[in-house]
């Protein structure tokens, strides 16, 4: 429930980085990223620690405020719950706007890209 008021409040609103309006940005980034939520027990958790994220790429646009790895275990996530739109045959299913929001972001934001900069840096390395 708590992650469903979070993902409300960064989507509704007109959130700043590094505003003093919101100062526990970067905290928030920090925790959706840890495993004990990212790979929560619970599918619902998931889905909104999914949706917070995509939300924060927007945010933080274009540089994502975590890591390489943790970038990649984002996408892995959001990967995973976008293979739920395979159940999904109706738009007024349980959790369909939600996949399909995810799916808006990653558009508008063009966060691939990030996933693509990431696979190039792998890849030098």
């Amino acid at each position: 429930k708590k992650l469903k008021n979070v993902h409300s409040a960064l989507s509704a609103e007109e959130v700043e980085v590094n505003s003093s309006a919101y100062p526990g940005l970067d905290s928030l980034a920090a925790y959706l990223v840890t495993p004990k939520v990212l790979n929560h027990k619970d599918k619902e958790v998931r889905l909104f620690t999914s949706l917070c994220c995509v939300e924060v790429f927007y945010l933080y646009a274009p540089e994502p405020p975590w890591d390489s790895n943790e970038c990649i275990s984002v996408f892995e996530q959001i990967i995973s719950q976008l293979s739920n739109l395979a159940h999904c045959h109706s738009a007024t299913q349980t959790n369909y706007a939600m996949y399909f929001h995810i799916l808006e972001q990653l558009a508008q934001v063009k966060i691939g890209v990030v996933l693509v900069e990431l696979i190039r840096q792998g890849d030098e390395n």
